[in-house]
């Protein structure tokens, strides 16, 4: 996208490698970002594991001005990381001031300004993927007492994992909205294409601890059933044309067939020449740009591949061994 001409910016959850700067978001493009490495850290003192006794801090800046490093003062501190609602927890300087120190809201707020300040001249691609919904299950005390009334059912578990699961689907909601409001306000929205896409379905694995529900789908996160490969998806924005708003699109996209629809539209090749120089094959992406603009429904994509899923010993069956 950079080749382009677009400025280019990442936030939240990267998990795509960091064993060389290579391969953290400055390394492959972004000219700035906020993101956590792992797969999943603590919402309230973005840690991840220990090391000497010591909490680890996964939470990494980099600027257009040339910074890259440990995102220090906009971390958290807590007395007791592990809470739900984030009682005892203070936040750092430059950190999140409205729930003190939420990481999701640590990157809404970096977006918000980004937006805010962005020269409206050069076109914009901004990736942002939200830690929510994810484990582990934490969320402000502001959003977790709206769905008080599923744990009044008595219908929830002991550490109400519903209500704590909805509460972050209401959050993420809520910060989605206000970076939409800030584009129309900023008069971007008109030219944006905003791609809305979870990865997969919701975990309901641990006898429901994951809080998630899938119905009438079958299975969750993890396996290869429906409910956990068939993710919501949606796509908006005023550059989407508007025969296209408001329907339905029932055949074949994928979460990695958006890179080459992005490099459609951008108008750069999606060929990794890296990766063809080292022997590797080419990339698995198919562009969707015909089905977004309404000029051909049918998908490029016949097929979806998917590999042997992901068991668990205490929730299902040791998957066969294959070849």
């Amino acid at each position: 996208m950079a080749a382009g001409g677009y400025s280019t910016h990442m936030f939240g959850k990267w998990d795509a490698g960091m064993a060389t700067p290579d391969h953290t978001p400055k390394g492959r493009g972004y000219q700035s970002s906020m993101i956590y490495f792992h797969h999943a850290n603590n919402y309230w003192d973005q840690t991840v594991g220990m090391c000497n006794q010591s909490r680890i801090v996964d939470l990494w800046h980099s600027s257009q001005e040339g910074f890259e490093g440990p995102a220090v003062g906009f971390n958290t501190t807590c007395a007791n990381p592990n809470t739900i609602t984030g009682d005892g927890c203070k936040e750092g300087p430059l950190g999140d001031h409205w729930y003190h120190g939420y990481e999701d809201a640590i990157m809404e707020e970096q977006i918000l300004s980004l937006v805010e300040s962005h020269n409206t001249s050069v076109p914009l691609f901004l990736f942002w993927a939200p830690h929510m919904v994810h484990t582990p299950l934490q969320v402000p005390e502001s959003f977790m007492s709206k769905f008080d009334f599923i744990k009044e059912k008595g219908n929830d578990l002991q550490r109400q994992e519903r209500q704590t699961y909805a509460a972050m689907v209401n959050f993420i909601d809520e910060a989605i909205g206000n970076v939409t409001t800030m584009l129309k306000v900023k008069g971007m929205w008109e030219d944006t294409l905003m791609v809305f896409t979870a990865d997969n379905g919701g975990p309901v694995y641990y006898s429901g601890d994951g809080g998630a529900n899938n119905y009438p789908l079958r299975g969750g996160k993890m396996g290869n059933f429906e409910g956990g490969i068939r993710a919501n998806a949606f796509v908006s924005g005023g550059y989407l044309p508007e025969k296209a708003q408001g329907t339905k699109y029932e055949g074949f996209v994928t979460g990695w067939d958006w890179y080459a629809t992005f490099s459609e539209l951008a108008g750069v090749d999606p060929m990794d020449a890296r990766a063809a120089a080292a022997g590797l094959p080419p990339i698995d992406s198919l562009s969707m740009v015909d089905v977004l603009m309404g000029r051909n429904y049918t998908s490029p994509r016949e097929e979806i591949p998917i590999g042997t899923a992901h068991c668990r010993d205490t929730e299902y069956p040791r998957a066969p061994a294959y070849p």
